[in-house]
């Protein structure tokens, strides 16, 4: 039988609830069902295609590719629906032979950028399936030798990974910014799940290996964000950087 754990939910947010439900007899929104990685996680990507004159490749990855669907609905059983949505972005790049002085070359990049939304059918995110979603932007990908010229490693916001390196992201809140082992690819991940519930004193829950975790909207969101990150972002990465190996 699963077990229920309860993070930050003050005393008299609970009572209040407990009273509500009482009254009303509304049921618990269901909670989101949290799963694991696929064994396939796709096949890897090629990274041996031609490097410009910059040292960036000419063909990079496509963003929307990095993340299969299969590794979505895996992590998120309940997904009823995954949407792509790819973007290109314009890039400074810089060489070890920048005749600019460090300026760096601009490059324009298609599906460099991609937004996946899922649904899930729970609670306020079945109302809105644009509300969650993953995104994956693509930083770098060309020769080794102008990897760290292009994206620079902060030791002090590491975070552990197989497969590559990650570190928080100083700029963007809750993303995670990561390179493969080779120093060929670098990239962004941001997940984006609000709270769930039926109503703001419904909170949001989570069931992950039989045990189920309830976090209310009352209290500091970096907690729920941190556990959502352990068990989906950073196994998202995980199966990316895997993809990645070069």
């Amino acid at each position: 039988m699963g077990r229920t754990r309860r993070i930050g939910v003050a005393a008299a947010a609970v009572l209040a609830g407990v009273a509500l439900m009482g009254c009303s007899g509304s049921k618990q929104t269901d909670p989101v069902e949290i799963g694991s990685l696929p064994a396939d996680l796709g096949a890897p990507i090629d990274l041996t295609g031609k490097v410009a004159d910059t040292g960036a490749l000419v063909d990079w990855p496509d963003a929307c590719g990095l993340l299969t669907d299969e590794v979505v609905q895996s992590l998120l059983p309940q997904t009823e629906s995954i949407v792509k949505t790819p973007e290109s972005q314009t890039f400074r790049f810089h060489s070890v032979d920048d005749p600019l002085a460090g300026q760096g070359t601009e490059v324009e990049v298609p599906d460099s950028r991609c937004t996946v939304k899922f649904g899930l059918p729970l609670g306020m995110l079945a109302l809105d399936s644009t509300k969650s979603d993953i995104l994956v932007v693509l930083d770098y990908a060309g020769s080794p030798s102008a990897f760290d010229l292009n994206f620079e490693y902060d030791e002090s916001r590491a975070v552990p990974v197989e497969n590559g390196r990650c570190m928080r992201d100083d700029l963007l809140p809750n993303a995670y910014s990561c390179a493969n082992a080779t120093g060929q690819v670098a990239f962004t991940v941001l997940l984006t799940m609000p709270h769930h519930g039926k109503s703001l004193k419904d909170p949001s829950r989570y069931v992950h290996d039989g045990e189920t975790t309830e976090f209310s909207t009352s209290d500091d969101d970096a907690v729920r964000r941190e556990y959502l990150d352990e068990r989906i972002t950073l196994p998202a990465i995980e199966a990316i950087l895997t993809r990645l190996k070069g």
